[in-house]
């Protein structure tokens, strides 16, 4: 029990920094996230490989989503080459598949590469 009451509000701490403005347009931030939702991934499938059941993450998924949409309105306003459009086919696919962290990871790759 305390292992789930420490990792969900570590979840609920990476929600609240995923709302602030400074996290939506700072790459290095952006690069943090990608790290900390690919940790809480991780645990999610630790401890859901000793049999308990975390549940979802209905607060950091939405703020994922809304971060996530934001970043590809930003990249679709930019002139893009035929591979970066089709970068951003497949993070909405990413989106609607719930791997957030390999939007966020494509998001990076085509923001470096601008």
């Amino acid at each position: 029990a305390p292992a789930i009451n420490e990792y969900k509000a570590s979840v609920s701490e990476v929600a609240k920094n995923l709302t602030k403005d400074e996290t939506k347009n700072n790459p290095n931030e952006l690069k943090k996230i990608v790290k900390e939702v690919q940790s809480i991934e991780k645990k999610t499938a630790e401890v859901e490989s000793l049999g308990m059941v975390v549940g979802e993450n209905i607060e950091l998924d939405s703020a994922l989503v809304e971060l996530i949409r934001l970043q590809v309105q930003d990249l679709e306003n930019r002139t893009l080459t035929q591979e970066q459009i089709k970068s951003i086919g497949d993070i909405k696919a990413d989106i609607e598949a719930g791997k957030y962290s390999d939007a966020l990871e494509k998001i990076l790759e085509l923001n470096q590469n601008q």
